[in-house]
């Protein structure tokens, strides 16, 4: 096959060159932006039977109206002093701005703007910041109040059809929701910005404060947990010093709207803190999930966009030290940057239409979906292995016109010898990435094989438009220092050491050792590693979001001023939903919530519990007698707490518990496991002991009641929805989809090389040193990141030990493939040990070019701020590295040396330099460069 490439990259260069081109302008006009159709969020790709992902679709059913995803939360306090009546109606008027935070937003004035003039070629400059302050909500109360007629309002100045069109792009662009008639929804400035509000889980009561029903008490620090906690003594200190202030979202916790979202409610705090109207010496926070999904948001495109220059640059320095050829350079920085514009643009618009749910066909609905974290991975592993992809074609390229190949046929020459090794390589990485669609969390599923399908499109620009490139540039493109063409008659009689030490006195001399010594360095480099790759077999990682942020983001500083002042569970509450079959929860006299309420406020961990019993918390043998408050709650308590819809009215309730811990950190998740052991015995009708057990703190009479009262809810289905939860299922499913990505990544891998090296327990032994390789990487990564990040250091991030398996095993076997295959060609013609000699020193110089270039690009992660980003790249360098100069360089020669045995082999005898050269002097003269290169490449073929 490549043979026929090789001839018809000779033949048709230029065509393929401007194919490229082409190909690549055109999809950059038709494509949409990676931006504008990935998706982001954690929680939203959970399985379907993930315990938060069921509790999610039963509210939506019991209580169609709420559809509270995240949360933005401002804490307004006071160290000194509690809160006077001063600060606390300087929060009703900052929340009273949160709630209209949209009409200022200048932002999606500009983009209305933009969207305007990129539609219809006309700008319209009658909008600005102030009109927005105009709609027609206002205008009719302006009116209203004054009892003339309503004040003009700026209109769009568009005819039906273009409003019509206008808000199609606008709703593509913002995610929004259609309306039912967009003529009539749209008809000034004010209307079409305000649609792009903050996505409120409940329009009508959209900011919670002090003030608001029913729940308003519970944003004040002045309830106390009926157990002491390590800091009750701090909480008591400070009652009454704080009050929060709270903004309900539909949106994912890790959504990307989440990032203008953050941006416009930090602009409305920086307002609030310089206000002169404000309180001195009134603190002001501002956390939430959304806000900390928000920083996670931005950070990631920070780091993105950080990782995507640095990867640049190091790339190019890499080349030019490698090859000091500023036209070389070109070669592969081309090669990639087309590669990853055709790549990104192709997965962009399999995304637009293979969209979930764009098409079925034969009973199959599409279902395909990029994330914006999967370009960081798309980025590093394009840069990486498309370098090394074309490092390993000019060096065939060079040495092709190095023995006299024609320059019009040498690229293509070049092409026909290593094709098969470059594809065998970069289909390791696509199938270990693919492997991936296995799994059962979303991001895992996608995100492997779109880097897969991206990787793929960089072999097919490696393997034509590269070769292509080279044909076009020809010798010059080795400007200033040239080819260096082999003097084969004068080096006929020259000494098979001679001739190695001359390719490399380095690689050489490495090879030597080996040969002298494989059993003890072999031996000695594992029982060095063995340290690290025990350390790695036990790693700890942590789900941990906040612990991911830099410290200076905003919503890390504001969560950290909650916990002075509030439990650390209240920036994060997480809901009991309950279903009762057969249960009439709303009814006069039915007290089974009250006795849920209590039992669950008694566990271990639990601050405190809301519900339709104890709407604003506390403890519930604090005052009135069981009976009396079960029955007591007004009839919006009611409507917020038990369902009044369809077939679950009466037979679903919500309970709200605050934790005492962090709701992201490893014990709050624990708590949750507790929760759901506690609860699935009471579904199951369990048996409670007689006695209140240690942990029930409300006393024995206390504990009688609720034994008695539990009974009503046996056959209940009890499901936990919020942010701990959700990162507990977190927590599950990706642990599994650890060793189920492990095994399918293994045995691809391990079908790949066995079908190209066709010797099985060789490829046993090199699955085998990846293997040790990751573990001792995990390893030593973790003892890294535990020494530099102290205390702090939870663990490694959830994600670096999945990616760094996925690409590490596979970008490994690469390094094997170069080996091996030049090992086992140059054997059959040198024998075992010389073979293994010849095979160390040719290919040792580039393969540690390419491991150096790869591990150029994935240090380039750390220079985000993420810790988990960080994490990972440390991670892929350091492994890459240590394949490079430990594996490749110890490891596997150590192996073939002790297989080849002890003695030199009698057909390449020292006194035979015919023999021993027949790999470097294959010519007599100049006047015969076809057969020599002829069988040069005869030897070489395959090999890189």
């Amino acid at each position: 096959m490549f043979d026929a490439l090789g001839k018809l990259v000779n033949r048709f260069w230029l065509v393929l060159l401007v194919g490229w081109i082409v190909l690549a302008i055109g999809l950059k006009m038709v494509a949409p932006s990676w931006k504008d159709v990935a998706l982001d969020g954690d929680f939203d790709y959970l399985p379907e039977n993930s315990t938060s992902r069921r509790g999610i679709e039963l509210l939506k059913k019991a209580f169609p109206d709420e559809n509270v995803k995240s949360q933005i939360a401002l804490v307004f306090a006071r160290p000194d002093r509690p809160l006077d009546k001063l600060d606390r109606q300087y929060a009703i008027d900052v929340a009273n701005k949160l709630a209209h935070v949209d009409h200022n937003n200048t932002e999606n004035l500009q983009a209305l703007k933009n969207l305007i003039v990129e539609k219809f070629g006309s700008d319209p400059t009658n909008i600005t910041p102030e009109t927005l302050l105009v709609t027609l909500e206002q205008a009719e109360a302006a009116a209203s109040d004054s009892g003339e007629s309503a004040p003009p309002v700026p209109s769009l100045g568009l005819s039906a059809t273009e409003v019509t069109e206008l808000v199609d792009e606008w709703i593509k662009k913002f995610n929004a929701v259609p309306p039912t008639d967009p003529v009539k929804a749209f008809t000034t400035v004010g209307d079409m910005v305000d649609y792009v509000n903050l996505p409120w889980a409940d329009p009508q009561n959209r900011v919670w404060t002090e003030l608001t029903p029913v729940v308003g008490q519970m944003l004040k620090n002045n309830r106390r947990s009926a157990r002491p906690t390590s800091a009750d003594s701090n909480e008591a200190r400070l009652e009454g010093h704080a009050v929060m202030v709270v903004g309900r979202l539909t949106t994912d916790m890790m959504a990307t709207e989440n990032v203008g979202i953050l941006r416009a409610v930090t602009e409305l705090v920086d307002a609030a803190r310089q206000d002169p109207n404000k309180p001195e010496g009134l603190d002001i926070g501002l956390s939430g999930s959304a806000m900390i999904g928000g920083d996670m948001q931005a950070s990631v495109a920070e780091s993105l966009k950080s990782t995507e220059t640095t990867t640049v640059i190091l790339v190019f320095l890499c080349l030019i030290v490698i090859y000091r050829s500023p036209l070389l350079v070109i070669i592969p920085m081309a090669t990639i940057a087309i590669s990853l514009s055709v790549a990104s643009d192709v997965v962009a618009l399999l995304a637009e239409y293979f969209a979930p749910g764009n098409i079925t066909l034969f009973g199959i609905t599409s279902d395909f979906k990029i994330f914006t974290t999967t370009k960081i991975f798309v980025i590093v592993i394009l840069f990486g292995a498309g370098t090394d992809f074309c490092l390993f074609l000019i060096s065939r390229f060079k040495e092709e016109l190095g023995l006299g190949t024609d320059i019009n046929k040498a690229s293509g020459t070049a092409l026909s010898n290593v094709g098969d090794a470059l594809a065998a390589s970069a289909f390791t990485t696509i199938l270990g990435l693919a492997t991936m669609f296995f799994a059962e969390y979303g991001k895992f599923v996608y995100s492997g094989p779109v880097v897969a399908i991206c990787l793929f499109v960089a072999l097919l620009a490696c393997i034509s438009f590269a070769p292509s490139l080279l044909r076009a540039f020809g010798k010059v493109v080795f400007w200033p220092f040239g080819i260096h063409n082999e003097d084969h008659e004068a080096r006929e009689g020259e000494s098979f050491d001679d001739q190695m030490r001359r390719m490399s006195p380095l690689w050489n001399w490495v090879a030597v050792q080996v040969l002298k010594r494989p059993g003890w360095i072999l031996w000695g480099a594992l029982g060095i590693a063995a340290v690290f790759i025990l350390e790695g077999l036990d790693v700890q990682v942590t789900h941990d979001f906040m612990n991911e942020l830099a410290e200076d983001r905003a919503s890390k500083q504001g969560t950290e001023l909650i916990r002075e002042y509030f439990p650390p569970g209240e920036s994060a509450p997480m809901s009991v939903v309950a279903y009762l079959p057969e249960g009439q929860l709303n009814e006069k006299g039915n007290y089974s919530i009250a006795y849920l309420n209590m039992y669950l406020y008694n566990v271990e961990g639990v601050a405190d519990v809301r519900s339709l019993y104890k709407p604003r918390g506390g403890d519930p043998t604090s005052s009135e007698n069981l009976t009396a408050l079960a029955v007591a709650g007004s009839p919006l308590a009611k409507s917020t707490f038990v369902s009044e819809t369809g077939e679950y009215a009466g037979r679903v309730t919500q309970l709200h518990l605050v934790l005492d811990k962090d709701p992201f950190s490893r014990d709050a998740r624990k708590i949750v496991d507790v929760l759901e052991e506690k609860l699935g015995a009471i579904s199951r009708g369990e048996q409670l002991p007689e006695q209140a057990p240690e942990w029930f703190a409300s006393g024995n009479d206390a504990w009688q009641k609720v034994r008695e009262g539990l009974g009503a809810w046996k056959g209940a289905t009890f499901e936990y929805i919020g942010t701990t939860p959700g990162m507990r299922d977190l927590q599950n499913v990706t642990s599994r989809d650890e060793t189920t990505i492990k095994m399918w990544v293994v045995g691809a891998v391990f079908a790949v090389i066995v079908l190209i090296l066709r010797r099985p327990m060789v490829c046993v032994y090199l699955i085998i040193t990846v293997l040790l390789s990751y573990y001792g990487t995990i390893g030593l990564t973790e003892i890294f990141f535990g020494w530099f990040y102290g205390d702090t250091f939870d663990g490694l991030d959830w994600k670096a030990p999945v990616f760094l398996f996925v690409i590490l095993i596979a970008v490994g076997q690469d390094y094997n493939i170069y080996l091996t295959t030049r090992v086992f060609e140059e054997q059959e013609k040198l024998g075992p040990r010389r073979g293994l000699r010849k095979a160390m020193v040719q290919t040792g110089g580039i393969i540690t070019s390419c491991g150096i270039i790869m591990a150029g690009t994935f240090i380039a992660m750390t220079t985000g701020t993420l810790r988990g980003m960080i994490e990972l790249g440390f991670s892929l360098s350091l492994g890459v590295l240590l394949d490079t100069f430990f594996v490749r360089t110890v490891v596997v020669p150590c192996f073939f040396a002790l297989m080849s045995g002890k003695e030199e082999d009698p057909s390449a005898s020292e006194n035979e330099p015919q023999e021993a050269d027949a790999t470097s002097t294959p010519a007599k003269s100049a006047k015969q460069p076809t057969a020599a290169r002829s069988k040069d490449a005869s030897i070489t073929k395959s090999a890189s």
